[in-house]
């Protein structure tokens, strides 16, 4: 499935800061409603392959 992807989209998403390891993390700190209602139709799109939609 790759995860370069899903890391872009979460960054560009959300935004993204300096990881641990050099590179930017996205921010995935805001455990809401209304973070969830944020990606849920990226993460439909991006996953419909898998989920056979």
């Amino acid at each position: 499935m790759g995860g370069l992807w899903l890391k872009a989209d979460l960054k560009a998403t959300f935004g993204a800061r300096p990881g641990a390891f050099g590179h930017d993390d996205p921010v995935l700190d805001s455990d809401t409603w209304e973070a969830v209602d944020k990606a849920s139709p990226l993460m439909d799109q991006r996953l419909a392959r898998w989920l056979g939609k």
